[in-house]
């Protein structure tokens, strides 16, 4: 499926309706959405995500998100969740960048976007500026064959191969 590159960098990945059924029939809860919250106190706008996901053997997605230089961002609270493979946390900050990873078997799908609201015109509420920095299209998770009793290959040493679109 097209995807328009600004519906992209708003709403995700999108992936078909099978997909998402399976997802939800292992558990898997994955929510991408973005949005732009008004802190009345510091008045200003920030923009919300939700860190969700997991994954099992053979499928997985997960969205987590950064500051614009990479780092960490604090939460603004942790969610207990009475299992893994859902909502983890809820994070704001002036600007985000999203990291969505969806994988089936060793085969991954990665995107990354930048999100931040644009100036405000006389007290009217911004537009949220989404952009796509990078889209990964059918990469490779190098690891240890699935069923074999193996813990895949540490983080550090994976490797992925993937062609930019």
């Amino acid at each position: 499926m097209v995807e328009k590159p600004d519906s992209l960098a708003h709403r995700g990945l999108t992936l078909p309706r099978n997909v998402l059924r399976r997802l939800d029939n292992v558990g898997i809860f994955a929510q991408p959405h973005v949005s732009l919250e008004h802190q009345h106190l510091a008045r200003r706008y920030v923009v919300r995500g939700i860190e969700s996901g997991g994954s099992v053997r053979e499928i997985g997605r997960y969205i987590t998100f950064c500051g614009p230089n990479g780092e960490p961002l604090p939460y603004l609270h942790p969610i207990d969740a009475v299992g893994v493979n859902g909502v983890h946390a809820v994070v704001i900050a002036p600007i985000l960048i999203r990291i969505e990873l969806f994988r089936t078997g060793r085969t991954c799908q990665l995107l990354i976007t930048r999100h931040e609201p644009r100036q405000m015109e006389k007290g009217r509420r911004p537009p949220l500026e989404n952009a796509v920095l990078f889209r990964g299209v059918n990469g490779f998770l190098h690891s240890a064959e699935p069923g074999n009793g193996k813990r895949t290959v540490p983080s550090s040493s994976r490797t992925r191969t993937t062609r930019c679109v």
